[in-house]
């Protein structure tokens, strides 16, 4: 098993070249790191920003920022170029050690998976073979990606139509000389897993998106300080409270695209719909070219519009109401918070539709008679059961399969939910509320 000190080390994937390892940088530094990547190619690759909690990424393609993550309590996040800034010049964040790799441009990509998707396998040598996994992923016959975690290292080996085609191995690692991919990778997990085992992780959606700040000139960013404007949203579904989300951005958009700030599944919604930013100090709110508009108070805007405490935002179906918060507080990034809303009582929340938790629970699979259906390879037609127990409280139960459920990130079979708590299965992301 890996020791708690290689539990603690951010990871590493596979790179062509290390620019530059262990250096203490300033503001001025990483201002200039856009334009060094720039000039070496320009290339692709990934600075790495370690502190003692955790461990910021940021992605460069084509010798730009392209996307963001950070790496704590064991799982892997995506962000945003800001939101990355935002983390990385926290007051009281403590000191960081920086690293910068070149990769080849396609490795970055699947490096951007790994940040942005959930894998739809994890399992261990010490539970299932290297064949058998391979077999599924050949069932299956989709491109795919099989993240051989090793300890701190990551090595990936890419499947096309089901069958390994690439094998990118990281560190010093080299990949066994076999007649065929599929083999070496047997035999590589067998090496490798000689003192503890690895863990295979299939992503079959390999879909990644920039950052919807990508390329901005890294200069921007650290010019802000960290010190950008915070506001609360209280999104409505028609008159039904849904949750209150805080920002912490220089400009966020919403609108049904994977890509918005904020996302809203609402079909009367543009892809991306409007935008609240910072304009000569002051948060406005703009159209973007949607095509049903964007109100506030009733009045639909033809410009950009200064918000103020209570202002009421519609787009589409959707309601939101605007609060400005002070600068500080100890919350940076995007937070998600509980609306108090005593009324609704224990739900699930789920793209945007709630799911009250009656007495005999809610039942979530691929099959036609659930209460919340989930889509993905693998998921069992009856995978997850939220009940309430003898006490009231709910609880969530994995009924069985391969697809793991996770709670905060951390895997689990049962788990009492608390008020906040995100869920995981597959590629599905659900989130829980009591307001008991």
């Amino acid at each position: 098993m890996p020791s708690d000190t290689e539990r603690r080390l951010p990871p590493v994937f596979p790179t062509r070249a290390t620019l530059f390892s262990g250096r203490k940088l300033g503001i001025g530094d990483l201002v200039a790191i856009d334009t060094l990547v720039g000039a070496e190619g320009p290339i692709a690759g990934y600075l790495v920003a370690e502190g003692e909690r955790d461990a910021l990424y940021l992605l460069f393609l084509k010798g730009k920022a392209y996307s963001a993550g950070v790496y704590r309590d064991g799982t892997l996040e995506n962000l945003t170029i800001r939101e990355f800034f935002s983390l990385l010049l926290k007051p009281g964040g403590g000191e960081r050690t920086f690293d910068l790799f070149a990769v080849d441009p396609a490795v970055l990509l699947l490096v951007a998976v790994h940040f942005q998707k959930r894998p739809v396998l994890s399992v261990s040598t010490d539970l299932a073979s290297p064949e058998e996994i391979l077999g599924k992923v050949e069932e299956a016959g989709r491109d795919a990606i099989i993240a051989l975690v090793d300890g701190p290292l990551r090595h990936v080996v890419f499947c096309q139509k089901g069958r390994p085609a690439r094998f990118h191995a990281a560190g010093d690692v080299a990949v066994p000389k076999e007649d065929a991919l599929d083999e070496a990778v047997t035999v590589f997990c067998f090496e490798r897993g000689g003192k503890r085992p690895v863990t295979l992780e299939v992503y079959d959606d390999l879909e990644v998106s920039p950052a919807p700040d990508h390329g901005v000139p890294l200069a921007r960013y650290a010019a802000l300080g960290g010190n950008l404007p915070r506001f609360e949203l209280a999104l409505f579904d028609g008159a039904n409270p849904v949750e209150t989300r805080i920002f912490q951005v220089e400009r966020c958009v919403f609108g049904r695209a994977d890509s918005a700030d904020l996302k809203i599944e609402d079909s009367a919604v543009s892809r991306e719909h409007a935008a609240i930013q910072l304009e000569k100090g002051r948060l406005v709110l703009r159209d973007l070219g949607s095509d049903n508009g964007t109100w506030v108070n009733d009045e639909q805007i033809t410009g950009p519009r200064p918000l103020q405490a209570g202002d009421e935002i519609r787009v589409g179906r959707t309601r939101l109401v605007f609060r400005a918060l002070p600068v500080g507080g100890g919350n940076s990034g995007e937070e998600t918070l509980h609306l108090d809303s005593s009324e609704l009582g224990a739900r699930l929340m789920h793209v945007g539709q709630t799911y009250p938790i009656g007495d005999r629970g809610l039942i979530l699979g691929s099959g036609g008679e659930v209460d919340i259906a989930l889509g993905g390879l693998w998921v069992r037609p009856r995978q997850l059961r939220v009940f309430r127990s003898d006490d009231g409280s709910c609880w969530v139960e994995h009924l069985g399969g391969w697809r793991s459920l996770t709670i905060n990130g951390r895997a689990t079979k049962r788990c009492k939910l608390t008020t906040g708590d995100t869920i995981r299965i597959a590629s599905e992301t659900l989130r829980f509320y009591d307001s008991d």
